[in-house]
């Protein structure tokens, strides 16, 4: 007589409705109380629980949450989450469904490991596999990031990738044809998969991965620097970005919204950075400029 299977375990699927300007608090408040993983959608994202976390405590958070929002001004008004169980055995399968391979541009293409690779294979193919880590090609920020990148990059180039996340911006611009790249994050498990992705994609002797700020670096210039960082994080940092980027260098910005872009715009011509192109998807936008080639006081 064959021994009975267990029973798959069921986990607890939230879907939270939500804009792109309000995942990363809910992915917080997720994360806060034990989510084993999210999975972002252009309606709203998926928080997966273990079945042993109290429902009622998650709902109250979110509700708090929310509450705290509309009490400082913010207009939020979204459907409550949906949740639903889903078993175990299902996980992985039903997880991997959800992702594809991405054209990002002509050039740029995005794929996860257990998808075959486009053909004919792309100038900059970049083997990307979801993980904790920001950065798959799946928001807007990232794409947005990549194509004024791949305008940026000529061939040779010095590049500075600040909040590397999945490593996607770093290996991209090794693979566009920039000579070699410092990528930072002040998170070491970023860092880790960082790493482990340049190996995949066969640039790591190119990139070196450091865990910290930009200020700790050692003295040096670069010919582009990319940040795709949110505005409170970038904003007192600009001078120091700006100190780090050779004359005539680029620079490259992102991880903001629409609504933020006058006052990037305000900083960035107090340090002497022109030519500014703003280019947007949804409420998302990037902003690419130069740093001029020689300042006159």
């Amino acid at each position: 007589m064959s021994a009975k299977q267990p029973s798959p375990r069921s986990w607890s699927r939230w879907f939270f409705y939500a804009p792109p300007a309000l995942r990363d608090v809910i992915s917080c408040l997720c994360f806060d109380h034990g989510a084993n993983g999210l999975i972002e959608h252009p309606e709203g994202m998926e928080a997966f629980f273990q079945p042993s976390k109290s429902i009622h405590e998650i709902e109250a958070a979110y509700t708090d949450l929310m509450a705290s929002l509309r009490s400082r001004g913010f207009d939020v008004q979204l459907p409550k989450p949906e949740i639903s169980a889903v078993h175990e055995q299902d996980w992985n399968r039903e997880w991997k469904k959800e992702w594809r391979t991405i054209s990002v541009t002509e050039r740029i293409w995005i794929r996860p490991s257990w998808l075959p690779a486009p053909l004919p294979t792309p100038d900059c193919l970049l083997e990307i596999d979801p993980e904790m880590a920001f950065g798959t090609g799946t928001h807007a920020t990232t794409r947005l990031t990549l194509m004024r990148l791949e305008e940026s990059i000529a061939g040779g180039e010095s590049v500075l990738d600040v909040g590397t996340g999945t490593g996607i911006l770093a290996i991209a611009a090794i693979k566009l044809g920039a000579a070699y790249c410092i990528a930072l994050d002040v998170d070491p498990i970023a860092v880790e998969t960082a790493q482990r992705n340049a190996y995949k994609n066969d640039v790591a002797d190119h990139i070196a991965f450091y865990t910290g700020t930009v200020d700790a670096l050692l003295p040096r210039c670069f010919d582009r620097i990319v940040a795709n960082i949110q505005r409170s994080v970038l904003l007192p940092m600009l001078v120091e970005l700006e100190n780090r980027l050779s004359c005539g260098g680029q620079l490259i910005l992102s991880g903001l919204l629409v609504e933020e872009e006058n006052e990037i715009h305000r900083e960035l011509e107090k340090l002497h950075l022109l030519d500014w192109l703003t280019v947007a998807e949804g409420e998302w936008i990037a902003i690419h400029c130069r740093k001029a080639d020689s300042v006159v006081s």
